[in-house]
C-alpha cells in the first residue's frame, strides 16, 4: 500500500508541472459570478386612515332690525315710526307705534339692533313692553330692550336727537307689512 501511495504522488509531481493553470490561460483571471441577490421583500402599504369630512358650523345671523322713530311728548308721549328686519337676508317693512307714561319733550330715534327668538317674519307683529328711564339731550344714545308677547327680544342701541324725558311704563306696537 505504501508502495501505491509514494507511485501516485510521483505520477502526480511528474505530471503537475506539464499542466496549465487555469489563470495563465490568457493571462486573465476567472470570475466565478455570484448569484444575484434574493430582493428584499416589498414592505406592507401603509394601512388607510380615514380623515372625517368635518361639516362648517354656519347658523344664519340673528335677525337684524333697523327703525326711524319720532317721540313727541308732554305727560303722555306718542311714538311713530317705520323700520326694516331682516330674516335670512330678506327684507320685510314694518310701522310702529307706541306710547309712554311720563314723556316730556320731542326727539327722533335711529336705532338697529337684533331680535332672538324671531323664527317668522309675522312674529315680530305684537306689542312690546319695557320699563325703563331714558334721558336726551342733543344727541344722546340709548340702549333698549323690550319683549312680545310671542317671546321674541328686540335689543337696540341708537341715537335720539332733542330732548326726551321718559319715566315710566311704555309701550310699542309694531305691525308687519
Amino acid at each position: 500500500m505504501i508502495a501505491r501511495v509514494c507511485a501516485v504522488a510521483l505520477v502526480l509531481s511528474l505530471a503537475l508541472p506539464g499542466m496549465a493553470r487555469a489563470d495563465e490561460i490568457g493571462g486573465e483571471d476567472i470570475v466565478i459570478p455570484k448569484p444575484p441577490p434574493t430582493p428584499a421583500p416589498a414592505p406592507a402599504p401603509p394601512a388607510p386612515t380615514w380623515v372625517p369630512r368635518e361639516r362648517p358650523v354656519t347658523a344664519p345671523p340673528p335677525p337684524h332690525v333697523e327703525l326711524r322713530a319720532t317721540a313727541v311728548g308732554a305727560g303722555l308721549g306718542l311714538s311713530f315710526g317705520e323700520g326694516v328686519v331682516t330674516v335670512r337676508g330678506e327684507p320685510y317693512a314694518f310701522r310702529l307705534t307706541g306710547l309712554a307714561i311720563g314723556s316730556l319733550g320731542v326727539a327722533r330715534l335711529v336705532a338697529a339692533g337684533t331680535a332672538r327668538n324671531l323664527d317668522r317674519p309675522r312674529d315680530l307683529a305684537g306689542t312690546y313692553v319695557a320699563v325703563e328711564a331714558a334721558a336726551a339731550a342733543g344727541r344722546g344714545g340709548s340702549v333698549v330692550r323690550m319683549r312680545n308677547a310671542r317671546g321674541v327680544v328686540l335689543e337696540l342701541e341708537g341715537r335720539l336727537s332733542g330732548a326726551l324725558l321718559s319715566a315710566g311704563a311704555g309701550g310699542l306696537r309694531i305691525e308687519v307689512d
